[in-house]
C-alpha cells in the first residue's frame, strides 16, 4: 500500500523486485520483491526512495544501476539492489520523457526540446546537449537507424551516423 495517484511511471523488473512509482501528491519509488499474496507492504518491501523520485519519467536499468530521472531535472543514479544512491545531478529543465537507453547512452529529453546525452557509470558524464524547436512531452522512439521524435509541431526522425 501506498499514496499516491495517476501512476505514470511504468513498472521496471529487475531480478526478483520490481520498481513501482507512486505517483503524484508525494512521489515514491519503491522497490518490492516479487512474489507473495495479499497485503505485502511490510514483508516484501526493498527499500524505497522519499526524495526525488520521479512522478512521470519512468526509472531505466544498466546493468545494476537504476538511474531515475525527477521532473524537475535531477537524475540519480541508484543500486538496484539497495537504493544507495551512487550520485546525482541537477540537470536542470522539466521532464514528462522517460530516460532512453540508446547504444549504451542514456538521452533524457526535457520539455522544451533539449535532450542531454549521459554515459551511464560510476560519475555524471554528459556526453552531448541537443535542442529541438517545440514542447516535447513524449519519449522518443527508437527504429532502425534513429530516433523518432514528437514535438508539440512536428514527428522528426533523426538518423544516426550510418555504418559502412
Amino acid at each position: 500500500t501506498y499514496e499516491g495517484y495517476s501512476n505514470v511511471p511504468m513498472p521496471v523488473v529487475w531480478r526478483d523486485q520490481v520498481f513501482v512509482a507512486t505517483g503524484y501528491t508525494a512521489p515514491q519509488l519503491h522497490a518490492i520483491r516479487i512474489g507473495g499474496s495479499g497485503d505485502v507492504t511490510d514483508t516484501h518491501r526493498v527499500w524505497t526512495l522519499e526524495r526525488g523520485a520521479p512522478a512521470n519519467p519512468t526509472p531505466t536499468l544498466v546493468g545494476d544501476d537504476l538511474y531515475v530521472l525527477n521532473d524537475s531535472g535531477v537524475l540519480m543514479c541508484l543500486s538496484a539492489e539497495t537504493g544507495e544512491r551512487r550520485w546525482q545531478e541537477r540537470i536542470g529543465g522539466n521532464f514528462s520523457a522517460s530516460p532512453l537507453l540508446v547504444d549504451g547512452l542514456l538521452y533524457l529529453q526535457d520539455e522544451n526540446g533539449r535532450t542531454t546525452i549521459v554515459r551511464p557509470g560510476p560519475s555524471y558524464d554528459e556526453v552531448a546537449v541537443n535542442e529541438l524547436d517545440g514542447r516535447t512531452l513524449a519519449t522518443p522512439v527508437p527504429v532502425e537507424g534513429g530516433l523518432l521524435i514528437r514535438t508539440d509541431k512536428e514527428l522528426l526522425r533523426i538518423d544516426g551516423a550510418s555504418e559502412r
